[in-house]
């Protein structure tokens, strides 16, 4: 499902951000996360500035849900670097 989004992101980015964003959330076991783990670093890094731009609740509760997964290597892409 997350490289349905990698070929989403260019044509609709806000909504494919939001898309991981509530896959982290419900993603109780860590299988999505950590099985779309690469597609989902290469959509963030693509639409690095699309999600610097969403509202900071937004980017905030997914930044805390990838670190509560330990998945913490995307905190450089949220951070901007």
């Amino acid at each position: 499902m997350v490289r349905q989004l990698e070929r989403l992101a260019p044509r609709f980015p806000r909504e494919v951000v939001e898309c991981i964003g509530a896959l982290v959330e419900g993603d109780r076991e860590g299988w999505g996360v950590l099985m779309g783990r690469e597609a989902i670093r290469t959509i963030l890094q693509l639409l690095s500035r699309v999600v610097l731009t969403m509202p900071g609740a937004r980017l905030r509760s997914l930044s805390i849900g990838l670190g509560r997964g330990g998945y913490f290597e995307f905190g450089e892409v949220l951070r901007g670097r």
